[in-house]
């Protein structure tokens, strides 16, 4: 890990991961259909670095998208994050959400 990537990741551990914690919970309670599950806190830290691991690739893409390989670069648009989702769609590592469903998952 370059020590950037090791600062954005205690700056990363260190906001706000209650709050995460407590969204994911809710999340997870609305998937299941259950407001009274009991969501473990393994299951919730694993959610939780799937869910880091999903966005990260979508990122990376984009920013492969952007053309910008340096560390000063704009911000990603929308639609080089939606054009991203859609290439690894197509590459199949979205997992279930192929072609189809990036689009319902990035909308315009």
């Amino acid at each position: 890990m370059t020590p950037q990537q090791k600062e954005r990741y205690l700056a990363w551990r260190n906001s706000g991961k209650s709050k995460f914690r407590s969204r994911l919970r809710n999340i997870m309670s609305q998937l299941f259909g259950d407001d009274k599950v009991n969501v473990s806190a393994e299951v919730l830290v694993f959610m939780g670095s799937v869910t880091k691991m999903f966005v990260g690739e979508i990122v990376e893409e984009a920013l492969r998208i952007s053309g910008h390989t340096d560390d000063d670069h704009p911000p990603l648009q929308p639609h080089q994050i939606r054009e991203a989702a859609r290439r690894l769609g197509l590459r199949g590592r979205l997992g279930s959400y192929q072609s189809s469903h990036a689009q319902r998952l990035f909308r315009r």
